[in-house]
């Protein structure tokens, strides 16, 4: 087992999802660089996610892997709006 194995948090821990959740803030910033207009703005990107998250969750055969995902967009479009305009001078 290499250093880096025993450093890096279990899958499926809360460390670990916190570290997934940093990759999904990175991505969502890359795919969209420009931060978050207003409150408005905020809400409408983070209905468009609850909406994803509700769909993955209502289907016949609800796949753990995609509500995972979705989820990490929800909490990337939280810290984005901590970070965009709560923290705005």
């Amino acid at each position: 087992m290499s250093r880096l194995s025993k450093l890096a948090p279990k899958a499926g821990t809360t460390d670990f999802f916190l570290l997934c959740a940093k990759a999904a803030l990175a991505e969502a910033r890359d795919k969209h660089p420009s931060p978050l207009a207003d409150y408005n703005h905020l809400m409408g990107v983070l209905d468009e996610e609850i909406a994803e998250v509700r769909a993955e969750c209502y289907r016949k055969r609800v796949r753990t892997e995609a509500v995972q995902a979705e989820l990490l967009q929800v909490i990337a479009v939280c810290l984005r709006g901590l970070e965009d305009l709560t923290l705005k001078s």
